[in-house]
């Protein structure tokens, strides 16, 4: 009778284990899953939000960068997000876009602006060279850090995660999340979805940055200009007089592949050109069909050459229509 006791309870505790491990499978298998359906959410919404930015002109820069910072909070379900610019001069960092969190407090005024200062100083160096800061808990920042600690308790900052901003080599400042009810831990895939963020919103605050320049130098040029990315290829800037050549909105042509302007057959010549033109070669002034949104084509004298700007390197083309002299 024991023996067979024991038998019975022998089978019953297998039986048991079997069955909470199998639950157990189940709930990790689930989670995984949950786990793979937030990441492909946030891949969306960040090809979404990188889109936005892509088609960003000055006027309406400031209003999609208010609404990133808001989306970016409430996808990470944190208290604060802060972008932050340096200035002209690299001497100032300016709050540029901030969200809180319904009862959250708005940050201090004193820190709508941070001067040169040994707190800065500490942080755009560790920030600049890591890509990322992580800080879980502020209050636990060693001696060295003392003047950052006290800048982010300042600002009732528990927990802190920031990714720097960069285009073309130049640190042009960071986006930050805040956790200001409790100390919070920063998972991998959070910081790398930030960090996709920003290489967008680098190269959409570069272009804001080349545009501005270059309208200021070549608004009132008679013929049509155009700045691209020298990598992807992708209009940055276009004048009025280009407008007018393609009889087509700025709008419609921001963030255009430069590929596009030209017949299918072009498409590598293209490609060969911009590859030259990243490595300093001088090209020739070409005769070449131009394209037009329309449908309608029209032939173009097109000069090309590369210039340096705070956001790198960038190719820089000037239209001129010569069909009534040929």
């Amino acid at each position: 009778l024991v023996r067979a006791a024991l038998d019975i309870y022998r089978r019953l505790s297998r039986q048991t284990l079997e069955l909470m491990t199998e639950r157990q499978q189940r709930t990790e298998a689930a989670r995984v899953l949950a786990s793979l359906q937030l990441e492909r959410e946030r891949q969306s919404q960040a090809v979404a939000l990188a889109g936005m930015l892509l088609v960003s002109d000055a006027e309406s820069l400031q209003g999609d960068l208010d609404m990133l910072v808001r989306r970016i909070a409430k996808t990470l379900g944190v208290d604060r997000c802060v972008l932050r610019l340096f200035s002209a001069d690299r001497r100032q960092v300016r709050r540029r876009a901030v969200w809180c969190a319904p009862g959250v407090a708005e940050l201090p005024a004193g820190l709508a602006v941070f001067e040169d200062s040994a707190a800065l100083r500490c942080w755009t160096t560790r920030l600049r060279d890591a890509g990322e800061l992580r800080i879980a808990d502020t209050s636990s920042l060693p001696e060295w850090a003392a003047p950052v600690r006290a800048v982010l308790q300042s600002g009732s900052v528990r927990s802190i995660c920031a990714v720097s901003l960069q285009s073309g080599g130049a640190f042009l400042g960071w986006l930050a999340v805040h956790a200001v009810a409790q100390a919070r831990d920063w998972r991998d895939e959070e910081v790398q979805w930030l960090q996709l963020l920003a290489s967008h919103l680098g190269s959409a605050l570069a272009r804001q940055r080349a545009e501005r320049r270059a309208a200021t130098l070549l608004a009132g040029v008679p013929v049509g200009v155009v700045v691209a990315g020298i990598e992807d290829r992708r209009v940055l800037f276009c004048n009025e007089a280009f407008c007018e050549l393609l009889r087509a909105p700025r709008s419609a042509l921001l963030g255009m592949d430069v590929a596009a302007l030209h017949p299918p057959g072009e498409l590598a010549r293209v490609g060969q050109e911009f590859a030259a033109l990243a490595v300093g070669a001088a090209l020739p002034t070409v005769t070449i069909e131009v394209c037009r949104p329309d449908g309608s084509r029209f032939l173009a004298e097109i000069t090309r050459t590369m210039l340096e700007v705070d956001s790198g390197v960038v190719a820089l083309g000037v239209f001129t229509d010569v069909t009534r002299r040929n």
